[in-house]
């Protein structure tokens, strides 16, 4: 694992970081709710396929078998990377927490005050 080092950071808006990690959690996180929903849609076809080919065309539903098991372990590691986008995010606004003047913020609807982290997770 690589080495991590200290670095100074006086010129780069904190708000900023915050905002594009943000903005990454909400694009894993659709990217995973979209993905599951067509997935799950088409393995529904999928299983009666097989259904109907295990009768009819054994050599033919073992094909499918293989290109469904291969599919699947695609389809688990977008979500796997996914969900690791939005951890690594996350830990990073976590880490960037201590710059926030402001403090935490509990009320959603206080529009008056600027803070830096309104999203509890």
């Amino acid at each position: 694992m690589a080495r991590m080092r200290m670095v100074k950071a006086d010129k780069i808006p904190i708000c900023r970081l915050i905002e594009e990690n943000t903005d990454s959690q909400a694009s894993a996180m659709m990217q995973a709710e979209l993905l599951k929903k067509k997935y799950l849609k088409g393995e529904k076809l999928e299983d009666q396929l097989k259904e109907r080919l295990k009768k009819t065309d054994p050599q033919a539903y073992h094909m499918l078998c293989e290109i469904d098991k291969q599919q699947d372990q695609v389809i688990a590691d977008v979500l796997y990377y996914s969900e690791y986008i939005r951890k690594i995010n996350y830990l990073s606004n976590k880490l960037l927490k201590r710059f926030d003047v402001q403090g935490e913020r509990r009320e959603a609807h206080d529009s008056y005050r600027n803070y830096l982290f309104g999203l509890f997770g």
